[in-house]
């Protein structure tokens, strides 16, 4: 499991909790999109399925934005409640990041 976290910098992350866990089964279902993707359908795709699941990721402000465009276009065209539901809860929570002008920081089991 990957775990983001708002947090002001990389070593505050380690201590912060305000996070969002993003569950396996919704990344594997992710990944199957990556791999049957036409072109380069879901242009940021690669930020969720290519994260360390044992690493850590401090998002650029760029890659935030970018993300929050990715996930609203999954929202519309993933199928299954529960993965919707976990892209919505994703979505929201990176905006309120993206609000309080922290950092998005992913961190791998």
């Amino acid at each position: 499991m990957i775990t983001f976290y708002s947090a002001k910098n990389l070593k505050e992350a380690f201590n912060t909790t305000i996070y969002h866990d993003f569950q396996n089964e919704v990344r594997n279902q992710l990944f199957n999109i990556y791999n049957s993707q036409k072109g380069n359908e879901f242009k940021f795709l690669d930020l969720l399925v290519k994260l360390d699941p044992y690493g850590v990721k401090e998002f650029t402000d760029q890659e935030l934005s970018n993300l929050i465009l990715l996930l609203k276009q999954l929202i519309t065209t993933v199928h299954g409640n529960k993965t919707k539901k976990s892209l919505i809860s994703l979505k929201v929570f990176c905006e309120e990041v993206q609000k309080t002008g922290n950092k998005l920081v992913a961190l791998g089991d």
